[in-house]
């Protein structure tokens, strides 16, 4: 349900992930966009750390339709090409959890091949919670390397990269 600003209301405050959904949001709110989901530059000291998320309010993986779960999958893999391909991450750790901010959200951080083995798994988080994240310009300007870099989906779904 939209609260009088236009966000959805989560039982007594409004989501912020929706709040940010706007037209005139600044490129890092915006990295990438299709009709059912878009993509953030994450605020966070990892460069290429990026959000994914429905943009309807849905609080849980259960309340997906079918399509959205669909493009889900297509999605995370595209978000994963970018980040071996742009950034030279060897692959793509995926998190879950909607607990800070009750939207559906995964992070999606490049797992680089030097990156400390006491930041690696679970513990990349580290670099949200203990280290001073990128500048709004900074994501502002990894927003736009990251949708630059976006692969275009195959018509048919096989594609192969």
């Amino acid at each position: 349900m939209a609260d009088a600003n236009g966000g959805a209301e989560t039982g007594t405050s409004t989501c912020a992930f929706c709040e940010a959904d706007v037209a005139d949001a600044p490129p890092r709110e915006r990295a990438h966009a299709t009709g059912l989901w878009r993509v953030t530059a994450h605020r966070s000291a990892l460069p290429g750390w990026m959000l994914l998320m429905p943009q309807r309010h849905v609080e849980s993986l259960a309340a997906l339709t079918p399509t959205e779960a669909a493009e889900l999958g297509q999605l995370l893999r595209e978000a994963s090409v970018v980040h071996v391909d742009e950034f030279g991450a060897q692959k793509t750790y995926v998190m879950q959890f909607a607990e800070g901010v009750k939207h559906v959200h995964f992070s999606l951080a490049p797992r680089m091949a030097d990156l400390p083995t006491e930041r690696r798994g679970a513990k990349v988080s580290a670099y949200n919670a203990e280290d001073e994240p990128l500048s709004d310009a900074e994501r502002d300007q990894l927003a736009r390397r990251i949708g630059r870099a976006w692969p275009a989906p195959h018509p048919n779904g096989d594609e192969q990269s």
